[in-house]
């Protein structure tokens, strides 16, 4: 009997123990998935937090993109505010300079002598007039012609002057179609090129002419209608004039478009102070 009583007190502890263990172990998994959840909550606000954060840089770089974009625009537009103005200014400088020489030669240069045969009178060209704002170069003006001689040039004389009448181009106003003659606008580099056409069984002589003295010469020879080419660089200040003159008497010039002269302002150089008294 007491074998019994021991053995029913032993399986009652044991299951009474067996409940309190399941009972431990449930509650300590419930526990353990408390802190899991908890954790997993944790990580996704870091992960909210974090792409939060990338929205906000990719933003930030956007705006960054555009101030830099603003800036460079800003930057372009006062460059060229400031180049206008400085071209403006050098071009109101050039007029005044050009209207006080104007009216000192007018004084005393009109009836003067001219060797090249062409009128001083004629040289003075107004630069908000004629020559066209439009830059070659870092202020330099765009000055340039291309003429070609439509007639025949018969019976020239010694020193007379090749007339190329057909002004295809003429950007400035500079050359003179009526005379032949290229008057500079402005001191400067330019660069000057001609082809003349002879006719056949003639040899033509003829001379480059700046403001009435001569630079180089030039020979057309052929047994047939061949051409002979010329290019010169020269340096002239304001009023100097450049034509091509005959040199033999009796001479003639085929034309046709066959003969033809051009130039151009290669740079513009700076003009010299003037201090008046």
């Amino acid at each position: 009997m007491k074998k019994l009583i021991s053995s029913v007190i032993l399986i009652a502890f044991l299951v009474i123990f067996g409940v309190i263990a399941r009972e431990i172990e449930d509650n300590a998994i419930t526990n353990l998935i408390e802190r899991l959840d908890a954790k997993d909550a944790v990580i996704e606000e870091l992960i909210g937090r974090v792409e939060l954060l990338e929205k906000t840089n990719m933003k930030q770089v956007e705006i960054n993109e555009d101030l830099e974009r603003r800036l460079q625009q800003l930057t372009i537009s006062t460059q060229q505010k400031d180049n206008q103005k400085n071209a403006n200014t050098e071009l109101e400088t050039n007029n005044e300079w050009l209207q006080k020489k104007t009216e000192t030669d007018t004084g005393g240069d009109e009836n003067k002598e001219d060797t090249s045969g062409i009128a001083h009178k004629h040289k003075h060209v107004t630069l908000g007039d004629s020559i066209s704002r439009n830059r070659r170069h870092a202020y330099t003006r765009a000055i340039a012609f291309f003429a070609t001689a439509t007639n025949n040039s018969e019976h020239l004389g010694n020193g007379q002057t090749i007339i190329f009448d057909n002004d295809i181009t003429n950007v400035g106003s500079a050359y003179n179609n009526h005379q032949g003659v290229f008057i500079a606008p402005i001191d400067g580099i330019y660069v000057f090129s001609a082809t003349l056409s002879s006719f056949p069984n003639t040899a033509d002589h003829l001379k480059w002419v700046k403001n009435g003295q001569i630079l180089c010469y030039l020979y057309v020879h052929s047994s047939g209608y061949d051409t002979s080419g010329s290019t010169i660089v020269v340096e002239l200040n304001t009023g100097d004039d450049i034509s091509i003159q005959n040199i033999d008497p009796d001479i003639k010039i085929h034309g046709g478009q066959y003969t033809f002269f051009s130039g151009f302002l290669l740079k513009e150089t700076e003009t010299e102070s003037i201090v008046i008294g």
